[in-house]
């Protein structure tokens, strides 16, 4: 009685996780029923995708110069252009010396590290070397919009005098950027934290110096200005105190706003100005603190952390040396068609019926044994494979054909040795010796799993995990199926 309990509670579990496997849980979501169980995750080769297409931007913007060639910013000046003899020029967005191969491939490695460091799942990234045009392969709409504008930006960060609006720093003299928020009073505050080497250091302490300078020197005239007009201010009459004291009002607050100007700098990313920043609130000699935002709402919180981690991103990852535009979108379906995966499924299924027939002719009720451990071993892998959202490519067909031969390896290995046993402590002894003759083997085959696990290339990282989840799932139906059923099947 106890041998047929232990049997049927084995058969039991087989059945129960077949079903949930290859059936499904259904529930009822408001009108319809729903599986519960998360469904297989396809590659690209598989499945449709999304193709963006970038091409080099080959528009011209208009350049101001001056009468002495020296290339003009544009400011808010009423100064019309001919008095001061401006000529505009109509140059290209990419200058010609840097189309070239070189930059084309680093555009693309830029591209990659952007779209590997937001986490997309998948995506190939493909460069025509004759054009530069870059085509990107996404697995999913969803990726599409973000791919697409960490693509084309060019990650251009300057730091400005917001006084001159000269360039002080660069993407050169910043070596990384870093989003962080804090808790105030006021709310949480947003702000970057960028990080100069050698040279960004040495330019920022220029500046503070420069302005210190330049702020003693207007202190003591303004000194002396005030001594000599102080006899002038003491016999003004009563009568204009009030308008005197509002023109002065007035003025003192111009020529605050003006010292404001004068002793900050402006952070700049894409040509757009992000926050100005104090120079009296630079405390660190390697590290320029912009704040990007306070605030107590949580909506407004997410949106200045989104702009920092952008800008971190595009940061790090490098600027681009060509600006790139999105030409177009399609939707492609995947060339590998329907009747493609159902013949590989069919010549699966009929060499692993094949395998398992060949068992049971030879070994009989123990042949029978080892297939319902092979059948639940099946429906554990399945589960696995669905739970932790294993990306299934065609090339991972091999991994299925390898775990097929690998199974009926140890299978047969297992069932010799369990010949003839005569009770069953010696089928439990024999079972561990063929365990332990294999042994070597898996552990050679899971290192090699888990390595190419780690490969950054989708049909490679796939055959990996379903070779590793395979020899995992083989390890527990095995010990705990197998195992029972052979040990149950030499009870006398």
């Amino acid at each position: 009685m106890k041998k047929k309990l232990k049997i049927l509670l084995i058969v039991g579990i087989v059945i129960l996780l077949s079903i949930i496997s290859f059936i499904g849980v259904y529930a009822k979501n408001e009108f319809k029923y729903e599986n519960k169980v998360p469904d297989y995750k396809l590659a690209s080769n598989l499945d449709k995708i999304t193709v963006v297409n970038l091409k080099v931007d080959d528009t011209t913007e208009q350049v101001k110069y001056d009468e002495n060639g020296n290339k003009v910013e544009d400011t808010d000046s009423t100064e019309s252009e001919e008095a001061t003899n401006y000529t505009t020029v109509d140059e290209p967005i990419n200058k010609e010396e840097n189309l070239n191969i070189e930059n084309y491939k680093k555009c693309k490695e830029i591209i990659e590290k952007r779209l590997h460091d937001i986490n997309l799942p998948e995506y190939i990234v493909r460069l025509d070397e004759e054009t530069g045009n870059i085509q990107i392969q996404f697995q999913d709409d969803v990726n599409v919009y973000a791919g697409s504008v960490y693509s084309t930006y060019l990650g251009k960060v300057e730091i400005t005098d917001s006084q001159t609006n000269d360039v002080i720093l660069t993407n050169d003299d910043i070596k990384d950027i870093k989003v962080g928020y804090q808790q105030l009073s006021s709310g949480y505050e947003v702000y970057l934290n960028a990080d100069l080497n050698k040279e960004g250091q040495e330019k920022l302490q220029n500046l503070i110096n420069s302005k210190q300078n330049n702020n003693e020197e207007e202190t003591e005239n303004t000194e002396e200005t005030a001594n000599e007009t102080t006899e002038t201010e003491n016999t003004t009459s009563e009568n204009t105190e009030e308008t005197t004291g509002d023109t002065e009002t007035t003025g003192d607050t111009e020529a605050t706003e003006e010292a404001e100007e004068k002793n900050s700098i402006s952070f700049k990313f894409e040509d757009e100005e992000v926050a100005t920043v104090d120079l009296e609130d630079i405390n660190s000699k390697s590290t320029i603190k912009v704040v990007l935002g306070t605030s107590t709402s949580s909506s407004q919180i997410n949106s200045y952390l989104n702009q920092g981690a952008v800008i971190e991103i595009m940061t790090n990852s490098g600027k681009m040396p060509i600006k790139y535009t999105m030409e177009d979108s399609k939707e492609v379906q995947s060339i590998i068609t329907n009747q493609n995966i159902q013949i590989a499924i069919y010549v699966l299924l009929a060499i692993y019926a094949v395998i398992n027939l060949y068992i049971i002719i030879k070994y009989k009720k123990n042949g029978l044994a080892m297939l319902i451990s092979n059948i639940g071993l099946v429906a554990i892998l399945m589960l696995i494979i669905r739970y932790t959202n294993v990306l299934i490519s065609y090339e991972a067909i091999t991994a299925f054909l390898a775990l097929e031969i690998i199974v009926g390896f140890i299978s047969i290995k297992i069932l010799e040795k369990q010949k003839n046993v005569e009770n069953e402590e010696d089928a439990k002894k024999q079972f561990n010796k063929a365990c332990m003759e294999i042994m070597n083997v898996l552990i050679l085959l899971l290192v090699i799993s888990v390595v190419f696990t780690f490969i950054n290339w989708t049909a490679i990282s796939s055959i990996g995990m379903i070779m590793f989840w395979g020899l995992i799932s083989t390890l527990i139906s095995t010990g705990i199926f197998a195992r029972t059923l052979l040990i149950e099947n030499a009870r006398k």
